[in-house]
């Protein structure tokens, strides 16, 4: 599940590393006509490690490293800032090496933990997700582009040596005993490798039917996987080269990422936290004792009789093993949250962070933004607007939630009313309240009385209704696969549907500009309509070069895009039947929202928190400013049978989203989404299981978008 919600899409397009605090202003290959002014950096914990009385602790973009020595009351040493998502952390001896996402891998010289600073970095064709350390090997994963064996016998000289990518898999885990390693493939299951030549990695064994293997551990003869919701299966590998299934645990029926076996117990870590398993009974194992960590437990160290626990928005936790019957928590190093939908008035940010609720920043020095206070009304929140004294939160599962934020230091619910669906998005027009609710349609309640709403109307739209507009008497809904919905609220208690306009793949999001409706489609682009005439809504024009819009706001003939998969992007809607753009800004991970304050706008990325930018124009304004720096050429041969190599030309390194549509539109295939190197490539298209036909190839580097046709024989 964590896989599904974070990722993913990241696409930075710089290899330096900043140091905080004073992040500095991105440089010109990551923003171009954008500045950034200032950051409240920080996301969740994918990783971690200790080494003696230190922590190496991922929190979203950064690497802290931070003096343990009472984890009680950690000291900060540093902080880091890296390119991409902090995915996993090893260290050994003076170097820290860290799975970067699109980023690959970045070894940091920690011999003063004060001044960490990279010493080298090596990308691979897929991101990367958790690494190894084994002897002079560096052992990463990249999903969907399996196991690199990296050799950093010089750490400032890393060389891929090795890798392991068996078709049609999807590698998630690694564990190493003596010259084997123990790889967990996902719904392919176990496989076992000779590594006793790390370059050269032999299958000796594997075993499927195991569930989703997503981590793994191993002692001795026993194999722990951890299998999703199942639980932990072990396996018996006594044969490398016929491995058994053994039995299986259920526990706590959570998620399960990540497992520990040790010569007596299996600690593995799900959704709510830690679970122990007594082994000593290999054919019938029993759940001995759990603690809860906070945030969803995804990785698990163990060390004497400590384990560490990466706990995504729950931070990094330390936990007392030393009797395992009874795992207690000691301590807990925060993380940031996940920074989603966001609203501003006066100088305050009022940021949804999913499941920790609404953080609320003051923004009064935009060069130096700090969070003022976090509310959480114990359930996952999707959005907020702000009105004088109350923001209203829809709170997914439980409607609508009102909490007075006079005080934005100390805020406080004043009141809540629970409504049918999954509360998504959410305006506010005089005092009614406007919830998207999924599947449920459009709700609308009476705040007059803030401590006491009531529900006076819902509407059925026919979709899944995902965000609402208020404006002039009319609600205009993004209503997920039926497209824009337009509703005349003039009289709240009695809505009527006026107009709708399809859109091409989901619709998520909705801005107005005077007589435009800005309309953001997942995984899709940003779709331009005339409202002038709500019954009859027409398409003005398409943003160009857009992947996967979220959200956006338009002001003075400028129009803001939270791009997943490009940042932000800024065009210029002067005449909206003609956008050009104007200008971008690569965030760490997935940008999701914007909202402007003054001459600033502020973004907000799910994995790496705000950031505070400015538009300072540098290229003539009705000019693209994104170069034609990469070119699809021609496939070969074409038409072909079975498969067929794609060249792509590239002027400078970059992020490439290479990928198959049939004439439908639909994606049928994801050849590169990663970072690439400058020059010539080759990628090679295998076309088993697809029907001839006519076939879309699709090229995405930024704003610049290509595509060319290429046509499958019997």
């Amino acid at each position: 599940m964590k896989h599904l919600l974070r990722r993913r899409i990241v696409m930075g397009l710089t290899a330096i590393c900043l140091l905080l605090p004073g992040i500095a202003p991105l440089s010109a290959q990551q923003a171009r006509n954008v500045t950034q002014i200032g950051s409240l950096p920080g996301g969740p914990c994918f990783g971690g490690a200790v080494s003696g009385t230190t922590l190496y602790m991922g929190n979203g973009s950064l690497l802290e490293i931070r003096d343990v020595t009472d984890p009680v009351s950690p000291r900060m040493l540093s902080r880091l800032r890296l390119p991409g998502i902090v995915n996993d952390v090893a260290v050994s001896g003076a170097y820290c090496y860290v799975s970067n996402d699109d980023y690959g891998l970045r070894i940091i010289d920690v011999s003063d933990p004060a001044a960490p600073r990279e010493v080298a970095h090596l990308t691979f064709p897929v991101r990367s997700d958790r690494l190894l350390l084994h002897g002079n090997y560096c052992y990463v994963g990249c999903l969907g582009s399996g196991m690199r064996v990296v050799d950093i016998n010089d750490p400032m000289n890393p060389a891929e040596v090795g890798v392991y990518n068996p078709e049609n898999t999807h590698f998630r885990d690694v564990a190493i005993v003596s010259s084997y390693a123990y790889v967990a493939l996902g719904n392919d299951g176990l496989h076992i490798l000779d590594i006793t030549d790390p370059a050269n990695p032999v299958l000796v064994g594997s075993l499927g039917g195991l569930g989703e293997c997503i981590g793994v551990g191993v002692r001795g003869t026993t194999v722990g996987l951890a299998t999703g919701y199942p639980g932990v299966q072990l396996v018996d590998v006594y044969d490398p080269a016929k491995p058994v299934k053994g039995a299986s645990i259920a526990m706590g029926s959570q998620y399960f990422e990540d497992v520990v076996v040790t010569n007596r117990y299996a600690y593995a870590v799900g959704r709510r936290g830690l679970y122990v398993a007594d082994l000593a009974d290999l054919q019938n194992p029993v759940e001995v004792g759990t603690v809860v960590t906070g945030g969803s437990a995804v990785r698990v160290h163990l060390d004497g009789e400590r384990a560490f626990v990466a706990a995504e928005t729950g931070g990094f936790c330390f936990v007392d093993i030393s009797d395992p019957a009874a795992p207690a928590l000691t301590a807990t190093i925060p993380s940031g949250g996940y920074s989603m939908n966001l609203d501003v008035q006066g100088d305050y940010a009022y940021v949804i962070a999913y499941d920790r609720g609404l953080r609320i920043v003051d923004l009064s020095n935009p060069e130096n933004p700090v969070e003022v206070s976090e509310f959480s009304p114990q359930t996952y929140v999707e959005d907020v607007v702000v009105d004088g004294d109350y923001a209203y939160l829809a709170s997914v599962m439980r409607g609508l939630t009102i909490v007075d934020v006079s005080d934005p230091s100390a805020p406080f619910i004043a009141g809540s009313l629970d409504t049918d669906g999954r509360s998504m998005g959410i305006a506010k027009a005089g005092t009614y309240v406007f919830l998207a609710n999924g599947s449920a349609g459009l709700s609308i309640m009476d705040v007059s009385d803030p401590g006491n709403p009531t529900e006076i109307a819902t509407i059925g739209l026919g979709g899944d209704t995902r965000a609402v507009t208020v404006r002039g008497g009319y609600a205009y809904v993004a209503d997920g696969s039926e497209g824009l919905r337009i509703v005349d609220v003039s009289n709240p208690a009695s809505p009527q549907e006026t107009g709708v306009f399809p859109t091409s793949s989901i619709a998520i999001g909705v801005t107005l500009d005077g007589d435009r409706a800005y309309i953001a489609r997942y995984y899709g682009g940003a779709t331009i309509v005339d409202i002038s005439s709500p019954a009859n809504p027409t398409l003005v024009a398409e943003l160009p070069g857009i992947q996967n819009a979220y959200n956006s706001t338009v002001s003075d003939g400028r129009a803001w895009v939270a791009d997943g998969y490009n940042g932000l992007l800024v065009f210029d809607v002067t005449d909206p039947s003609v956008p050009v753009s104007q200008g971008f800004f690569r965030t760490a991970a997935s940008a999701r929202d914007v909202a402007l304050i003054g001459d600033y706008c502020v973004v907000s990325d799910w994995l790496s928190g705000l950031h505070i930018v400015r538009f300072e124009q540098t290229t003539a304004v009705r000019q693209p400013i994104i170069p034609e720096d990469a070119m699809l050429r021609a496939n070969y041969p074409n038409p072909f049978h079975g498969h067929t190599v794609i060249e792509i030309q590239l002027d400078r390194d970059m992020r490439v989203r290479l990928s198959v549509h049939d004439l439908l539109g639909r994606e049928v295939a994801v050849l590169r989404d990663c970072r690439m190197s400058a020059g010539s490539h080759h990628v090679r298209l295998q076309t088993d299981g697809l029907p001839p036909g006519t076939y879309i190839c699709r090229m995405v580097t930024g704003a610049h978008l290509e595509t060319m046709s290429m046509q499958l024989l019997r």
